[in-house]
């Protein structure tokens, strides 16, 4: 399971996830309703699979870390 703060990959694209949600099997959320959940939690995008939405910003820079 991916946990909050980790880093994932979406077709080609970077995003650090804010917030795991659980819903009951089969459960799926309206356009509208992402949406607002979109503007409330202030992120970026909401990804969904199987039962979990991934509630991720986008990285949009990366800086190296030096030793």
């Amino acid at each position: 399971m991916v946990a909050i703060g980790q880093l994932i990959q979406v077709q080609g694209e970077l995003y650090e996830v804010e917030r795991v949600l659980k819903l009951k099997p089969h459960v799926v959320l309206s356009p509208e309703l992402t949406e607002e959940m979109r503007n409330y939690y202030r992120v970026d995008r909401i990804f969904k699979k199987d039962d979990l939405y991934y509630l991720v910003h986008e990285v949009t820079t990366v800086e190296p870390v030096y030793d």
